[in-house]
């Protein structure tokens, strides 16, 4: 299955917004992105090792973090696809899951 040349766009955009915030606001200086297709999502895992932050500046539903633009939780629900971000000790991780079928 292709990826649409907007949703190509879209999905590099989500990127670059991660990989920004994690270097401006978190002071990253190593980001790995790992993107697999599994049970017919496509599936981005972005890993940061920047300052991180507090878990609770993440609202209860997962999407939005009170404190950073919103661009990136509405790419992905435009898409119809579910995020989730993570503090670990050092740095974050960003999961970012989309349906392929509203990819094509």
């Amino acid at each position: 299955m292709t990826i649409s040349a907007d949703c190509q766009r879209e999905i590099g955009l989500m990127l670059r917004e991660t990989a920004a915030n994690a270097v401006k606001h978190g002071g990253a200086r190593e980001i790995a992105v790992e993107c697999l297709v599994e049970s017919g999502r496509l599936l981005l895992t972005i890993f940061e090792d920047g300052s991180g932050f507090n878990s609770a500046m993440i609202a209860e539903d997962g999407e939005t973090i009170l404190h950073l633009p919103l661009s990136l939780s509405e790419r992905v629900k435009k898409l119809d696809g579910d995020l989730e971000i993570v503090a670990l000790n050092s740095g974050s991780r960003t999961r970012i899951s989309l349906p392929m079928e509203r990819l094509s």
